[in-house]
């Protein structure tokens, strides 16, 4: 019985805070320095919340409409920012 207890503290959905916290780090480390390797690491870490939880698409689009409407829009016409759009076939 003790056995079977130790699988419940660590599940897909207990990463979920932490893989929110590190997108949101990258999109304001990336605000910052413009580094765009930092969108790639964003893209797969956004892809791997994607496979827990498909919420982080609603966040996806919610950071694309603000940044549409407020700024940088210079994010919206970055390679790297648009590397995923393409790599589907």
């Amino acid at each position: 019985m003790a056995a079977a207890q130790f699988g419940q503290g660590l599940t897909p959905y207990s990463l979920e805070p932490a893989l929110w916290s590190v997108i949101f780090w990258l999109l304001l480390r990336w605000v910052r320095v413009r580094d765009d390797r930092l969108l790639l690491v964003l893209g797969v870490v956004g892809g791997i919340t994607a496979q827990t939880q498909l919420a982080v698409l609603a966040l996806g689009i919610a950071v694309v409409a603000a940044v549409a409407l407020a700024g940088p829009r210079e994010l919206l016409r970055r390679p790297a920012f648009l590397a995923g759009r393409h790599s589907r076939s």
